[in-house]
Order: structure tokens, then sequence, then C-alpha cells
């Protein structure tokens, strides 16, 4: 008899999450070799399209399943059902979803049940640039004037960034610090968002040297200049720029000591 199977109506009507009953299994197979895990608005997209460029390399051509962060409840099968195609036999096998920073140590936890070898990529950017990205995006994507955003005191600019889902995604060392409890240091690759103007291809590369897969010798076919989901509206002005860096000078301090990299071009 299925344990689980049988126990997940009544798992269902207590209002249990599914991924508790999925937490004391086994590893199922096909998970995903690698995750990319955050932090939006900070090239994963161009990661997701140049990562399966790779014939050695399968992704969803979906990105962002949004499983372990919004269809957690659904059971772990259908979320497999997304790597077994006959692309994927074979090839290093992940998804990107980045809001998986945001992700509590509980899901954490539960990921490493499933699939403790679980290799994880995270591209950062500076988050007085992605905070403005992320304001642009949900606030002023579909506005009329998008340049009003101009128009914002300063406190109403640091009001719009000090709310839950923008800390969740912004305040990097927080989030990792959550998932570096519960994965080895040496499983996580972290890249910046910069470097993907300055050093594409020294980028992919350390990436895909990272997930033990062969970077190729021909770059030709790869977008490794193409610039995807381009956000709308003016940039970061350099008045709400010093402002914001200086908001998050603390968190990237944080940040630098937690990863020993050298972000100071970051701070004010």
């Amino acid at each position: 008899m299925d344990v689980r199977r049988a126990a997940r109506p009544l798992l269902r009507l207590l209002a249990i999450p599914e991924w508790c009953i999925h937490a004391v299994g086994s590893r199922p197979a096909g998970f995903p070799d690698f995750l990319g895990i955050g932090v939006p608005k900070a090239g994963t997209t161009w990661l997701h399209e140049n990562l399966k460029m790779h014939p050695n390399v399968f992704l969803p051509d979906k990105k962002e399943l949004h499983f372990f962060d919004q269809r957690w409840h659904r059971p772990v099968r259908r979320y497999l059902e997304h790597f077994r195609v006959s692309e994927a036999e074979g090839a290093t096998i992940g998804e990107i979803t980045p809001s998986y920073c945001t992700l509590g140590v509980g899901r954490v936890r539960w990921i490493r049940r499933l699939n403790p070898d679980t290799r994880l990529l995270v591209m950062l950017r500076n988050p007085a640039e992605q905070a403005w990205s992320h304001i642009m995006m949900h606030e002023y994507w579909n506005a009329a004037r998008p340049e009003q955003a101009l128009e914002m005191s300063p406190q109403d600019l640091l009001r719009r960034i000090d709310t839950e889902r923008v800390r969740d995604r912004t305040e990097h060392a927080a989030f990792l610090r959550r998932w570096m409890s519960v994965f080895p240091r040496d499983q996580f690759f972290v890249g910046r968002y910069e470097r993907i103007s300055s050093d594409p291809e020294g980028l992919l590369s350390e990436v895909l040297d990272f997930l033990d897969v062969t970077p190729p010798t021909d770059w030709s076919p790869y977008p490794l200049r193409s610039f995807f989901n381009k956000g709308k509206g003016p940039s970061l002005p350099p008045a709400f720029r010093k402002l914001l860096k200086t908001h998050y000078a603390d968190s990237i301090r944080d940040t630098q000591e937690l990863l020993d990299v050298d972000l100071r071009a970051w701070l004010p």
C-alpha cells in the first residue's frame, strides 16, 4: 500500500501542504540536476535562453515553472513530467524560477530531500537597479505615461520598495543564508548581471563548467548579446540611484561578506 497516496486526502482535508507528503519520501527519478533560484530582474531569462541552446543541457521551453513557490500542493510527478521527454535523455536537466529565492527554509529542505546534489544557480544584480526595474515592471509597465515614475518623491520611492515582495527579492544575503543553511556553499554558482554585457562568453562558460558541461567551441548560435524582457520606462535617474544605493548599502556589505566577493561598485 502506498502510504503517501493513502494519506493525501486526509492531509488535504487538514490543509497540510503537499510537500509534507513528499518530505519523507525517496528521491524521485528524473528530478532536475540544477535549479536557477534567483533573483528576478537579474538576467535569468538570458541564462535560460543560452543554456537551452547547449545540446547537453535540457530546460523546459517554459521558463519559471513555479512548482516550489506556487504549485507545491501538486504531486511531484506532475512537476517531473516537464523533464520526461526524449530531449532530456542523457542531458543535464534544469529549470529556472527566480522567485525561488523567496522560499522558506522548509521548502528548501524539501528540495534537498528530493535531490541532495541539486546545483543552484544564482544571478545577482545591484539591488538599486533591481528594485527600480521591479517598480517599472509591476507599477508602470502598462501606464499611459511610464515617465511619471520620475515624479515620485524620495519618500514615495522608499515606500514602494519597503514591501515584502521587493525586500524578499532584493535583500540578497537574507535569502542566500536561508538556502545556504540547507545546501553547502559549493553547490551554489553566483553570477552577476553586469557580466552579461561585459563578458557573456566567460559567464556562460563558468556556469557550464559548474554544471560539468563542456562549453561550446562555437558561440555563434548562442544569443549571448541579446537582451530579454527589456524593461519599459525611464532608466534609474542619478538622484534615485544615490538614494537606493544608500538604502541598500548595509545589505550589499552583508552579501559581500557572505560570498567573499567584491561588490564595492554597487555601494554609494
